[in-house]
């Protein structure tokens, strides 16, 4: 008898160990099933997200559009390259952060052009169309003034609505040449009188 019951003792332990695994691996798969329903309502949520940003992403796409134009070409040229970065891609998967980085940086950038001085040298055609070197010093997004290396051309430089008026300004040209030079150092700081149309 006691063979008997030390084999039918051993089935029970068997059994109940195997009803023990099973019951184990059935908890184990309905908590597998409960985390990918939760997992999946996240991913759907992250995406709606990341849908509506990219919709206030293309909104600014386009603000930033209109006034890339209006900006002096200064500027303009440091943007272009974020500013295609901010257009959604196929063929390069841009990715929402990435877009969302290159408008936070134009828009700074332009930030800080807007608060500050921006010596820079531009080529400008004189009347006879020959190309001339000319010093340019913006006063932020507000006014600019360039004059020639001879000091006899001079402009004032307004913002418009499809860039920057270049207006002559040559009456103004040895006062303009003095605040360049003020401004680089060239010549002790004074008072120079300019006029300036701000919009």
């Amino acid at each position: 008898m006691e063979v008997g019951k030390r084999a039918s003792v051993e089935q029970y332990t068997e059994k109940g160990i195997v009803e023990k695994t099973l019951e184990s691996n059935r908890l184990a798969s309905e908590q597998y099933i409960n985390n990918e329903a939760s997992l999946k309502g996240r991913i759907d949520a992250q995406k709606k997200a990341l849908e509506v940003i990219s919709n206030v992403l293309e909104a600014h796409q386009e603000k930033v559009d209109s006034i890339i134009v209006r900006l002096p070409e200064p500027l303009r040229s440091e943007i272009e390259a974020l500013a295609l970065k901010l257009k959604p891609n196929e063929e390069e998967a841009s990715t929402v952060a990435g877009r969302m980085q290159s408008l936070i940086s134009i828009l700074t950038m332009i930030d800080q052009f807007n608060n500050s001085l921006t010596l820079t040298h531009q080529i400008r055609k004189d009347p006879n169309g020959l190309e001339i070197d000319t010093r340019v010093l913006y006063w932020g997004l507000s006014v600019g003034y360039a004059v020639d290396a001879k000091g006899e051309l001079a402009w004032r430089l307004i913002p418009n609505g499809d860039g920057w008026a270049w207006e002559d300004a040559s009456s103004e040209a040895a006062s303009i040449q003095a605040m360049l030079d003020i401004y680089e150092n060239d010549r002790r700081p004074s008072l120079v009188p300019l006029r300036a149309t701000l919009n």
